[in-house]
């Protein structure tokens, strides 16, 4: 147990000992993400989170002031502890922030917005740290990407597989001979035999 005396101390330790990331920063647009993403996750209400705290975060996508965050040093098995510690670090004036294009202190970047510095409750570090913002953050951004590289690839497909390039030998591709029952091999099946000249393709 954390004796009494220590107990407002707390969440500084927790975000200061776990704020050892490596390699390149986050760009701002994932940043933003990760701060959006685990400020819908704690507004449902199940961390026990201060009402000031969410506002904190929402000052600091108003103002754009974006935590240096390093993409590398989370493992996942507890939630983004690494990554997520920058965040509570600048909702607190510690760390450093990206604004205006910029690389700057917290403290300075804050003053700079007239937000004053959050003080975090006792376990309040914890519950900003120990989610999966980072990864779900990551994810989102993603999905647009991979949509666009399957259909890609469907296209591709559908040309190696065409007899002159146009016409496709779509009875290979046929929803009966797709024998699997899974939604996304039926999907792709569907893409390729309506023809490369057909935007669903």
């Amino acid at each position: 147990a954390v004796p009494l005396h220590h107990v407002e101390a707390l969440p500084r330790h927790l975000y200061t000992f776990h704020g050892c990331g490596l390699g390149e920063f986050l760009e701002p647009a994932q940043t933003r993400a990760v701060i959006a993403t685990r400020l819908v996750s704690l507004c449902k209400g199940f961390s026990g989170v201060s009402m000031e705290l969410l506002r904190q975060m929402a000052r600091l996508l108003e103002q754009d002031i974006l935590p240096r965050i390093p993409a590398e040093g989370s493992v996942g098995a507890s939630g983004d502890l690494t990554p997520l510690s920058y965040l509570a670090a600048v909702l607190c004036g510690d760390g450093e922030v990206w604004h205006d294009g910029a690389a700057l202190s917290g403290a300075a970047a804050l003053k700079a917005a007239g937000i004053a510095p959050l003080r975090l409750r006792p376990k309040e570090a914890l519950a900003i740290m120990n989610g999966t913002a980072v990864m779900t953050a990551l994810a989102c951004l993603a999905y647009a990407r991979a949509e666009y590289l399957a259909r890609l690839t469907t296209r591709i497909t559908a040309l190696a597989v065409s007899r002159d390039g146009t016409t496709l030998y779509s009875s290979a591709l046929d929803g009966q001979v797709l024998i699997w029952d899974l939604s996304g091999t039926q999907r792709l099946g569907r893409r390729f035999t309506v023809g490369l000249d057909s935007p669903g393709c």
